[in-house]
């Protein structure tokens, strides 16, 4: 690839990027960062008005905040008939992370989203307890941008992580790092105006809370942060605001997506095909979009979400045979964000009420009714068949709070959140309320390398009917303790 850029452009190295500059969009909120030039999301805090940013995979490569701006590696020069300016740029994150946890949770060691079970209660499991390095978190991503026009230009970025492991026989996946694709897009338009195609962060998710140990999968997934990277088809608006000029970079934004309809209900193991699952199958996109006003220094925004999964349910036909039939169930979600920042300070935060939402990493799906013995008889063809889906409702939220320690290079943060659900909806021994705490420090000694200390709590609760069931098989809880190195190019 460089040598057919070389043809086109000429190579050289350029400055590297400002202090907590990285190209993480799972990232923390960079409050010294500047943004390059993004497309859609909101972008985090930042100390100087340049232009905020986020560091872990919560989005620095949302809309609006997009990879690292100043690659190490970068191309400039012209393409085709007319020479149009072209550049590309090569950026990416070289991460180490050692981990501890107290407890046994999912779906990763190295990320944990909730806890088993019986985690830390009582006696405890026999799997509670692990610690482990790993450099799973390593990403690398490729930015072309081609100017069209005065006012129109194309743009293109791709990114990658190590994050997927094998899932056959053979020598340990730790050492067996699967690729895995993040971003992969197209942008048309002007500073004004943006389609974007391919995928991208979620429209309704423009910031995400601080963490580099947590940068694939954001922190308080499943315990108040909802978010997705999802096939889509986006326009992006933004409209400056000269009246709000004081706040810095003042702007209405508008965002409308139709994006591929992911259900979090379908459970499987790892193939090489992409199969359907209800939300495919119900032939329907899901339609996403957010309104916001943006600044440096203040932001807020609300946005939603609608579509339906298709789900199979066992009837019998006229004549006593066994069929299935579709049973159509809905999606929707409304979301509130916001976000206050000072030279020194940072507050955010987002909040969401739904049903049937797991697709944007919520606990609340579905609930699958089945046919039982007392209800068709021993032996009736639809015995233990799903008879009804019911979607299940559900709430949450987080919040942020982080310092800048007396410079730049030092920032301290905590942040709290919690995903609630129905318990007297959700199946018996269903997980109905997850909370999580996170704290941390962060120090950067150098623009290109940065390291986290820190430490988060999660405690998972479990329905069962019968209130008189040991806490054990109601709570699961964890405590995990990481430190993360990082070098940004």
């Amino acid at each position: 690839m460089l040598v057919l850029l070389a043809g086109l452009a000429t190579f050289s190295l350029v400055t590297p990027p400002e202090p907590g500059r990285s190209s993480d969009p799972d990232a923390i909120v960079d409050v010294e960062a500047a943004e390059p030039g993004a497309s859609t999301a909101t972008q985090p805090i930042e100390r100087d008005p340049a232009a905020p940013r986020q560091l872990a995979d919560s989005g620095d490569a949302r809309h609006n905040a997009p990879p690292n701006p100043d690659p190490l590696l970068e191309a400039k020069g012209k393409l085709g008939a007319q020479q149009m300016p072209a550049s590309v740029a090569l950026y990416g994150i070289i991460a180490a992370n050692a981990v501890y946890d107290s407890g046994s949770i999912g779906p990763s060691d190295e990320s944990p989203v909730f806890a088993t079970v019986g985690s830390n209660v009582g006696d405890g499991l026999p799997t509670d307890g692990v610690f482990l390095v790993t450099s799973r978190q390593t990403r690398i991503g490729v930015k072309a941008n081609i100017q069209l026009t005065e006012r129109l230009d194309m743009a293109g970025n791709v990114e990658i992580d190590f994050f997927g492991l094998h899932d056959s026989t053979g020598p340990a996946g730790i050492i067996q790092p699967g690729l895995r694709l993040r971003l992969a897009k197209l942008e048309f338009g002007s500073a004004k105006h943006r389609l974007i195609a391919g995928q991208d962060w979620s429209v309704i998710t423009p910031r995400l809370p601080t963490s580099l140990s947590h940068m694939i999968v954001a922190p308080h997934t499943q315990s108040g942060a909802v978010w997705s990277r999802i096939p889509q088809i986006t326009y992006l608006l933004k409209q400056p605001l000269a009246k709000a000029s004081k706040l810095g970079n003042a702007r209405f934004q508008l965002a409308l997506s139709v994006a591929r309809n992911f259900s979090g209900d379908q459970q499987g193991t790892v193939v090489r095909f992409d199969l359907p699952d209800p939300g495919t199958a119900s032939r329907l996109p899901v339609v996403q979009g957010r309104i916001a006003f943006e600044s440096d220094m203040f932001s807020i925004g609300a946005g939603g979400e609608v579509g339906r999964e298709t789900h199979r349910v066992a009837r019998l036909d006229a004549q006593g045979n066994l069929k299935t039939i579709d049973d159509d169930v809905p999606i929707w979600l409304v979301t509130g964000d916001m976000q206050v920042k000072t030279k020194w300070v940072w507050l955010m935060g987002e909040g969401y009420y739904g049903v049937n939402i797991n697709g944007m990493l919520s606990n609340q799906g579905v609930r699958h009714d089945t046919w039982t013995e007392a209800m068709v008889g021993p032996d009736d063809p639809r015995l233990d068949m799903d008879r009804d889906i019911v979607s299940l409702p559900g709430y949450g939220g987080w919040a942020e709070l982080g310092f800048l320690l007396g410079t730049p290079k030092v920032k301290l943060f905590g942040s709290g959140g919690a995903d609630v659900g129905r318990g007297d909806l959700v199946a018996e021994g269903a997980r109905w309320l997850n909370i999580g705490g996170l704290a941390g420090l962060l120090y950067a000694p150098f623009d290109v390398f940065d390291m986290s200390l820190e430490y988060q709590r999660i405690n998972s609760y479990y329905h069962h009917d019968d209130r008189s069931t040991p806490l054990e098989q109601r709570l699961g809880t964890n405590n995990y303790v990481a430190t993360t190195f990082r070098f940004k190019f």
